[in-house]
């Protein structure tokens, strides 16, 4: 490598945690460690921790505490939304194939979820495609709307692109929907449990990415939202699945047999019965501290990173004209994807390592596959550009000294 100096330009695959967060989590590996399931003290204690967390993320997202289900993951919550609303439809409705509805820009944990279910035939699944800015349409989406669709899900902001999906047009149509469905049920003869279909459901890992303005939390016209710790400045290993229309004031049982999603991982019957499995208290105390300090910090750090972003993007241009944004409006702030036309996306992927500057082409989760972006070709960007296409993802500890020690290495990558 032939500079010392490192660089993290890949936020949006994951972050450092806070030393608040890890502050806040420290007891709950030596003196408060005990299973949460445990009816002794040493057990109650923990159980509260778990208890407080899970109170004040539901805050922030304006749902009861029973609607916040925690997880290991965003991708395992996203498996238990698709899995668990297929196996409840089945058990609850019993009649025809169940229809879902994604957008083919999607993270991997839902369209291979989707394609899995499509596959073992338990499902019907209509991928939605996006224009060449990288959006859904609402008028498509609604073409694809069917009498036994019972899902459908688009994520908040795509973490390729950075492309913030029009989920509050998206959310409306779908209410319109089910209220035409009301209307038809004597005709149609509806069962009231379908009359709850089609959900919506949206990965929104990378809304954080965006100020309240754009993106407003405790009012998204969603029924079920998935965020994840690592994400924000929090641990690895606790996503959260937030019901937004989650049944409160109901004993566990009832409000299990009225829920949309049935449990995929049985056993203990923890997470309301919905995820079984010893709850991760110090991941879980760590992820309520780290989304407490990211809401408090959100609209300014959104005008921080957007103001970064513009002035890396025109030091881009003044470098190498031929570059191509592959980012449109209205996008988060901190996450945008560039083509450097001539090159290709794995001979810069090692020239920036050399620089010791870390980034990447889009999702992380991909088993460290280096190929082109889906994302990117589902958008019809041409092969010589999305062959040569880069993702920057700011963060909290992005620095303007940070983006001209960049521009001076784009400057000796590109003229070379």
């Amino acid at each position: 490598m032939s500079q010392t100096r490192k660089i993290y330009f890949d936020y949006a695959a994951s972050t450092p945690v806070n030393p608040e967060v890890l502050q806040e989590m420290h007891p709950y590996f030596s003196e408060l460690f005990a299973n949460p399931g445990s009816t002794h003290y040493a057990g109650r204690m923990a159980q509260a921790a778990v208890d407080n967390s899970r109170e004040r993320i539901a805050q922030v997202f304006g749902v009861d505490q029973s609607g916040v289900i925690f997880l290991a993951s965003a991708t395992e919550a996203n498996n238990l939304v698709l899995r668990g609303a297929v196996k409840q439809y089945k058990a609850k409705v019993g009649r025809g194939l169940p229809h879902i509805i994604v957008s083919v820009i999607e993270h991997e944990s839902v369209l291979d979820t989707a394609r899995d279910l499509e596959q073992c035939g338990e499902v019907e699944v209509t991928y939605v495609p996006v224009n060449s800015r990288g959006f859904v349409e609402p008028d498509i989406l609604r073409m694809a709307l069917r009498p036994h669709t019972i899902l459908v899900s688009v994520m908040a902001v795509n973490n390729v692109t950075g492309a913030i999906q029009p989920i509050s047009e998206i959310g409306t149509m779908i209410r319109e929907f089910r209220q035409q469905k009301l209307s038809l049920s004597n005709q149609a003869k509806y069962t009231p449990f379908e009359l709850q279909y089609p959900l919506l459901h949206t990965d929104a890992a990378q809304i954080f990415h965006t100020s309240e303005k754009q993106c407003d939390i405790q009012h998204i016209k969603t029924d079920m939202v998935i965020i994840s710790s690592h994400k924000i400045c929090g641990p690895k290993g606790a996503g959260a699945l937030i019901l937004k229309n989650v049944i409160s004031n109901q004993p566990s049982v009832v409000r299990h047999q009225l829920s949309v999603i049935s449990p995929v991982v049985t056993g203990g019957g923890q997470e309301f019965g919905f995820h079984s499995g010893t709850e991760n208290v110090p991941v879980i105390v760590g992820f309520a501290k780290a989304l407490e300090i990211t809401m408090m910090s959100r609209n300014k750090e959104v005008r921080r990173l957007h103001a970064l972003q513009e002035e890396f993007v025109k030091g881009i241009r003044a470098i190498f004209s031929r570059a191509v944004v592959n980012s449109f409006e209205p996008h988060a702030a901190g996450i945008f994807n560039v083509s450097f036309p001539g090159f290709t996306h794995d001979e810069l992927l090692y020239k920036f390592d050399r620089e010791g500057i870390a980034i990447s082409i889009g999702s992380a989760c991909h088993a460290k596959l280096v190929k082109p972006s889906y994302v990117l070709v589902a958008m019809g960007v041409p092969q010589n550009i999305f062959e040569s296409a880069l993702r920057f993802s700011f963060g909290s500890g992005t620095t303007k000294q940070e983006i001209t020690y960049c521009l001076d290495a784009i400057k000796k990558i590109i003229h070379k």
